[in-house]
C-alpha cells in the first residue's frame, strides 16, 4: 500500500495533521470555556461593586438630607412657615446660602400646604417629591423622568418632638452620573427603560441595538454582554441600570490563543516535513544550485547566493564555489571603481576639480544641438585671471595654485546646474551656458567678475587679491551659419583680448554666427 517513500510521507503528514487538529480543537474548547467563565465572573464582580456603590450613595444622600434637617436655623424657619404662616423667602435664601456647595441636583422642604425647593432640577421634582407622605421614618426612592432618573432621600423634620415637615435631597443618576464613573475601555454603563436606552456613559450607545432578552448590545460591529445592576430600594421601577462589557477583549484572547495553536501546529509541521525531505534535499538542493550557478556564469552573470549551512561534501563544494564567485565579484567591483576613477580623471582637472579641455569636446556638440532644438542662445565665456604670472612670481606657485582653486570654487557657486565650467589650461577657464538672451551670459560673466574682485586668497599669512577678464561669445541658432567649437572659442578669445587691451577686469560680449562682432 505504501510502497514508495512519497506515499509513506503523505500518510505520516496526514496522521500528524489529524492529531494536531484534535489536540487544538480540544484545547480551544477548554480555553474558550475558561475564558468566557472568567469574563462572566469579572462582570458579576463589577455588578456587585456598582450595587455597593449605589447603596453607599443612597446612604450618603440620606446623611446629607439629615444634615439639612439638623440645622437649627432651618428648623426655626420651617416652623415659622408651617405653623405660624410666615413667608418662605427667608428660608429659601438660607438654603441657597448654606447648601449651595452640596453636590445635589435638588433640595426640597415640604409640609402640608407649602414647600421650598432649590437646585437645578428642583422645579421639576418638587411636585413629585411633595406627594411623599409625611412620616417619622427615613426613606429613599426614585423619581423617573423622561430623560433620566433621580435618587431621592427623604427624612422627617421635627420641631420640639413634633414632625412638621420633610427634607428631600435628590441627585440625578442619569448621564452626568454615568460620565463621572471610572470605567475601563471595555466597559459601559447605561440606563434602559422599556427597551430604549435614554442615558449611557458612551453617547454612541444611544443608537445601538439593545436585546434585553438575550442580554446583548450591538454597537456597530462590536458586541457587548449585559448584566443588570439592581438599584437599591428600586422596586416597581421601569428603569434598569445595565453594565455592558465588550466581547472584544474575549475575542482578542481567543484570537491570541488561536494564533498560538496555529503557530504550534506550523512549528510541528515545519519540523516533521523537513525531516522527511532532508535526505533528498541535502543532495539534490546544493547540486541544483551548482548547476544554476554554472549556467549563470556561462551567461556572464555573477549571482549572489546564501551559503549553505549543511555539512555534507556537496554543501562544502557549493560554499567553495560561492567563495569563488564572491572573489570574482569583488575583483570586478575593484575594476569598476578603477575604471570610474580613470574616467573621472580623464575629464577633470586634478588641481581645480573642474572639467578639462578634453571633456569640452564631448559636451559642446550636445549643448549646441540642445540650443538649436530649444531655440536658446549658447554662450561661451572665456575667463583669464589677470596678471597670474605676477602672482606666481611674487607669492610662489603654491599661492598661485590656491588662487586657481579659489577661482574654481567661485565658478562652481556662480553657474547653474545646467552649465559647465572648464579649466582650459594655466589661468584660463571657460563656461558653457544656455540662455534666452545675450544679457543672460553677460550677467553671468559679470557675476563671476564681481565675485572674484571681492574675494581674498589667504595662504601662509599672505593676502592676495585678484581680478578676472571675461570674453563672451554668443551663438544664436536664429543667426545664419554654423560655427564649430574652435570658431566659437576664437570669437570669445577676441572678446577677451579686447578686454585685456582696454585695461582688464571687465567683460566684453561678441555675437557669432557667420561673422564675429561685438555687441553694443
Amino acid at each position: 500500500m505504501f510502497s514508495s517513500y512519497r506515499s509513506r510521507l503523505i500518510a505520516l503528514i496526514a496522521t500528524v495533521i489529524a492529531l494536531m487538529a484534535l489536540v487544538m480543537l480540544t484545547s480551544y474548547s477548554g480555553a474558550r470555556w475558561a475564558i468566557q467563565e472568567d469574563i462572566s465572573s469579572a462582570l458579576r464582580r463589577s455588578v456587585q461593586l456598582y450595587q455597593h456603590l449605589l447603596d453607599t450613595q443612597r446612604i450618603e444622600l440620606a446623611r446629607v438630607a439629615a444634615a439639612v434637617r439638623d440645622d437649627p436655623a432651618v428648623a426655626d424657619y420651617v416652623f415659622a412657615a408651617a405653623r405660624i404662616g410666615a413667608g418662605t423667602e427667608s428660608l429659601e435664601k438660607l438654603l441657597r446660602r448654606r447648601f449651595s456647595r452640596l453636590s445635589l441636583d435638588a433640595l426640597v422642604l415640604f409640609w402640608p400646604g407649602g414647600r421650598v425647593a432649590v437646585g437645578t432640577e428642583a422645579a421639576e421634582l418638587a411636585g413629585e417629591i411633595a406627594d411623599w407622605p409625611l412620616q417619622a421614618s427615613n426613606n429613599t426612592f426614585y423619581v423617573e423622568r423622561p430623560g433620566g432618573i433621580f435618587l431621592v432621600a427623604v427624612v422627617p423634620l421635627e420641631y420640639q418632638g413634633e414632625a412638621i415637615a420633610q427634607v428631600a435631597a435628590a441627585v440625578d443618576l442619569g448621564r452626568r452620573w454615568l460620565m463621572r464613573q471610572a470605567l475601563d475601555p471595555q466597559t459601559r454603563l447605561l440606563f434602559e427603560r422599556d427597551g430604549r436606552i435614554f442615558a449611557a456613559s458612551d453617547p454612541a450607545l444611544a443608537a445601538s441595538d439593545l436585546d434585553v432578552a438575550r442580554k446583548r448590545l450591538r454597537v456597530g460591529k462590536e458586541i457587548f454582554r449585559l448584566e443588570q445592576v439592581i438599584l437599591p430600594a428600586g422596586h416597581n421601577l421601569s428603569t434598569r441600570l445595565w453594565l455592558a462589557q465588550s466581547d472584544a477583549a474575549t475575542l482578542r484572547m481567543l484570537e491570541r490563543f488561536n494564533q498560538i495553536m496555529l503557530w504550534l501546529a506550523l512549528m510541528v509541521f515545519a519540523i516533521l516535513v523537513p525531516a522527511a525531505l532532508m535526505a533528498v534535499k541535502s543532495f539534490t538542493g546544493p547540486l541544483q544550485k551548482l548547476i544554476g550557478l554554472t549556467v549563470q556564469m556561462a551567461e556572464g552573470q555573477l549571482p549572489e547566493l546564501r551559503r549553505s549551512s549543511g555539512r555534507t561534501e556537496i554543501d562544502r563544494l557549493l560554499n567553495h564555489f560561492i567563495d569563488l564567485i564572491d572573489a570574482l565579484r569583488q575583483k570586478q567591483q575593484e575594476v569598476d571603481e578603477v575604471h570610474k576613477a580613470l574616467l573621472k580623471a580623464s575629464i577633470t582637472d586634478e588641481l581645480t576639480g573642474l572639467y578639462n579641455r578634453r571633456h569640452l569636446g564631448e559636451v559642446f556638440p550636445k549643448m549646441q544641438a540642445q540650443a538649436q532644438r530649444e531655440q536658446l542662445c549658447l554662450a561661451v565665456i572665456l575667463l583669464d585671471i589677470d596678471h597670474f604670472k605676477k602672482i606666481n612670481d611674487t607669492y610662489g606657485h603654491h599661492v598661485g595654485d590656491r588662487c586657481l582653486q579659489t577661482f574654481a570654487d567661485i565658478l562652481r557657486r556662480s553657474i547653474r546646474a545646467s552649465d559647465y565650467a572648464f579649466r582650459m589650461g594655466g589661468e584660463e577657464f571657460m563656461i558653457l551656458a544656455l540662455g534666452h538672451c545675450d544679457q543672460d551670459a553677460e550677467l553671468l560673466a559679470e557675476k563671476v567678475r564681481l565675485a572674484v574682485e571681492r574675494s581674498i586668497v589667504t595662504e601662509g599669512g599672505k593676502r592676495v587679491k585678484m581680478t578676472v577678464s571675461a570674453g563672451v561669445a554668443m551663438f544664436s541658432p536664429s543667426r545664419p551659419g554654423k560655427m564649430g567649437l574652435s570658431e566659437v572659442i576664437n570669437c570669445a578669445d577676441r572678446a577677451l583680448y579686447e578686454v585685456k587691451h582696454s585695461g582688464r577686469n571687465g567683460v566684453q560680449v561678441y555675437r557669432c554666427g557667420g561673422v564675429c562682432e561685438p555687441v553694443e
